[in-house]
Formats: C-alpha cells, sequence, structure tokens
C-alpha cells in the first residue's frame, strides 16, 4: 500500500534542466549562458556545491576558472546572477491534491544558495517533510541519503513512490524498494504516480 509520494526538487518542481528550458524559464539567459550553466552542472565541482562545501555558486568560480580558463568571464558572469528560479506549478497543484490522501516529502540535490530560493515555494511549505543534500553533505544517488529520508520520518520504501529525473538517482531508489518514476514529462509522471499509488 503506497502511503508516501517523494519528489525531487531540480528538473522536477523546479524546471532547470536542458538549454531550452532554462531560458524558456528565465529569459535573461543568453545561450551562452545556459549552456555554461548546464556545463558546470555536471561536474565534480558542482556536486561538491551540492553537499555543502560550497556556501555559495559564487565561491565556486575560482575552481571553475581554472577548469576553463578561456571561459573566466561567462563563468564568474553565470554565477553572480541573481535569477530566480522557476516552479512546475502544475506538479505543485497535483501536490495538493496528492496531500488529501498521502504524505508528501522532498529529497533534492540542491546547495544552500538555491536552498534559500526553494524553502519559501508553496510546494516545500506544505509538504510534509524534505531532506536537502547540502545539509546531509552527500548527494544522490548515494544510498545514504534515501536511507536518511526513510529513517528521519519512519517510512518504509516499498510504501513510497520517489520521482527524480536522473536514471542513476531513480536505480539507486528501485535498488532500495522504492517505487520509482523517472519524469519526463508533467503528464506522464502524474499518471504514473497514480497508477502506481491506484489513485485512478
Amino acid at each position: 500500500m503506497i502511503k508516501n509520494i517523494v519528489f525531487d526538487v531540480n528538473g522536477v518542481l523546479v524546471s532547470n534542466i536542458s538549454i531550452e528550458t532554462i531560458i524558456a524559464f528565465s529569459q535573461d539567459y543568453t545561450i551562452a549562458e545556459a549552456a555554461m550553466l548546464r556545463k558546470m552542472g555536471r561536474t565534480e565541482i558542482w556536486k561538491r556545491y551540492d553537499t555543502g562545501f560550497y556556501r555559495t555558486r559564487e565561491s565556486m568560480a575560482d575552481d571553475f576558472a581554472a577548469m576553463w580558463p578561456q571561459e573566466e568571464k561567462l563563468i564568474r558572469q553565470v554565477l553572480s546572477s541573481r535569477r530566480g528560479i522557476a516552479v512546475n506549478e502544475k506538479l505543485e497543484k497535483f501536490i495538493v491534491d496528492l496531500k488529501r490522501k498521502y504524505k508528501v516529502y522532498l529529497l533534492s540535490n540542491v546547495g544552500y544558495e538555491d536552498l534559500e530560493k526553494v524553502l519559501p515555494q508553496k510546494f516545500a511549505r506544505i509538504c510534509d517533510g524534505a531532506v536537502y543534500s547540502c545539509e546531509e553533505g552527500v548527494v544522490k544517488p548515494d544510498e545514504r541519503i534515501y536511507r536518511i529520508l526513510l529513517d528521519r520520518y519512519g517510512l518504509k520504501a516499498e510504501e513510497t513512490v520517489f520521482i527524480d529525473d536522473g536514471r542513476r538517482n531513480i536505480r539507486a531508489a528501485r535498488k532500495l524498494g522504492f517505487h520509482a518514476v523517472k519524469h519526463v514529462s508533467n503528464r506522464r509522471t502524474m499518471s504514473e504516480i497514480c497508477r502506481i499509488a491506484s489513485l485512478e
């Protein structure tokens, strides 16, 4: 019996994965800035940001500049940006509906500076609990962060649906016994949650 629904934030509840999405949801980004942001997001440096090693995006600038010196100006420009985030309003509304019957949690790889933008959002305020990588010092797909979620809130993996946009994160969740849904589109995600949780 499904009792819990767990959402990733970045790429699911906040749209920021593809270059096209970055530009569409934050129109101030140029194509070059969006490409650089996506490129940086795939590095070990950014992973350390998500574990809380770096407190701000700008504090990563020197390390990124050392990696790509020819792009230092663009790197600093992107990291110093104070642009907001774009909430996936359809899934946020869906969470409100889910909460009538299920507990809803967040499990996200996110750095401190980005977390400050997440916490005021409705989806974060109405959830029953959350585990953020920067506060735990560990990121998905490391199984430890999934276990932190389960232990902290007394959840059972087999009673929990996990939604994420990353294949490795999905595989790690399934290995621990979660029902896992890879987020590709709002329609597909909502349909899969309904199917698994027998909401239909």
